[in-house]
């Protein structure tokens, strides 16, 4: 209890994690302000926590407008792409609302299934521009591979698996 409250101790690293992770997520939102740079701001958020964790101790400021600057086309670019996919999707939803279509219980399972790729992909797409260099369809279909892949988890509520 002694080393407790001292500049080495167990409360200082907490609470310098605590700040940092803080800090990291004012600048987040910060740079989210105009809603085309979320993506960006996404991949830099996750490049700089992925060098967190991996042991170095990066400069915040410096380290999250380098990697915003670095990944800033290809994260709008898809970023741009899953606004237009998500906008035609609630369009689609609308219509379908207000129409009276025979076969619309089945268009909406269509568009629900979109709706599940397109939310696996969000999850997917933006930490992988952060940890690897490839094209935008390379990303895009890396990510639709690895959530295919992770289905099962992703569909299976967390209280049905076993701890």
């Amino acid at each position: 209890m002694k080393g407790f409250f001292r500049y080495d101790g167990y409360l200082w690293k907490i609470m310098t994690v605590i700040m940092y992770v803080v800090g990291l997520n004012l600048l987040f939102l910060l740079c989210c302000v105009p809603i085309l740079t979320i993506g960006a701001s996404n991949t830099a958020m996750y490049a700089v926590l992925l060098r967190y964790q991996q042991g170095e101790e990066p400069d915040i400021l410096r380290g999250f407008f380098r990697a915003f600057r670095d990944n800033f086309g290809k994260s709008t670019l898809i970023w741009i792409l899953m606004l237009i996919l998500a906008g035609t999707l609630g369009l689609n939803y609308y219509f379908l609302h207000q129409n009276q279509i025979p076969a619309a219980a089945w268009i909406r399972v269509l568009l629900n299934l979109i709706l599940i790729a397109l939310i696996a992909l969000w999850v997917y797409v933006f930490p992988a521009i952060a940890c690897f260099e490839n094209s935008v369809k390379g990303y895009l279909v890396y990510c639709i591979s690895l959530a295919a892949a992770k289905l099962p988890a992703i569909v299976i509520p967390l209280r049905n698996r076993t701890r």
